[in-house]
């Protein structure tokens, strides 16, 4: 169970697949270092396409290190078909152990697999507030606006958390709004 989340992070595998120069996409993981650093302990879920710290092909993840991402309290690797393929997960081998260490939940996450029921919109259409935490140049702030959703659940649902609920067993998941009042 991952409880009392207010931020969730998410890289939309797309936008990030659609990116054709190789210093924005080593930007993202800059970005994600940042939110890291600034956003509270523990208190936000990293969410992204593919390998999390691929350190060969930068196309299948986000290239950051653990000390990039050490902070949060869920890491989840999304498996989105693109170019007729499902690209293959790490499962958080590149950092495994550091994540069992520090509590850090992992989730492979495959939102076109026919049992899984992805809200895309909630990702989508959720205000963004990465602006809010990190400073964007601005010759590329739509484009990492596109590709870094920054969602602050307390902006978006005020009075709610976010919270996920995971049964390794059955490898099942769910996420949801909790609201905080009713405990």
């Amino acid at each position: 169970v991952v409880k009392d989340i207010r931020y969730i992070v998410y890289v939309d595998p797309f936008a990030y697949d659609s990116l054709e120069d190789l210093n924005d996409l080593i930007n993202v993981g800059k970005i994600i270092s940042g939110l890291n650093s600034e956003l509270p302990r523990k208190k936000f879920i990293l969410a992204g396409p593919g390998r999390w710290g691929s350190r060969g092909d930068i196309k299948l993840g986000v290239r950051v290190t653990y000390s990039d991402i050490n902070n949060t309290s869920m890491l989840v690797e999304i498996a989105k078909k693109k170019k007729g393929y499902l690209p293959e997960l790490s499962f958080g081998t590149h950092f495994f152990q550091d994540l069992v260490e520090s509590q850090i939940r992992y989730l492979p996450l495959y939102p076109d697999d026919e049992d899984s029921l992805f809200n895309s919109d909630f990702f989508s259409l959720s205000k963004n507030s990465l602006s809010d935490y990190v400073n964007l140049p601005q010759n590329k702030k739509e484009t990492f606006e596109d590709v870094i959703r920054l969602i602050d659940i307390e902006k978006t649902a005020p009075g709610f958390n976010a919270e996920v609920v995971m049964d390794g067993d059955s490898s099942y998941a769910i996420g949801f709004l909790r609201n905080k009042a009713e405990g």
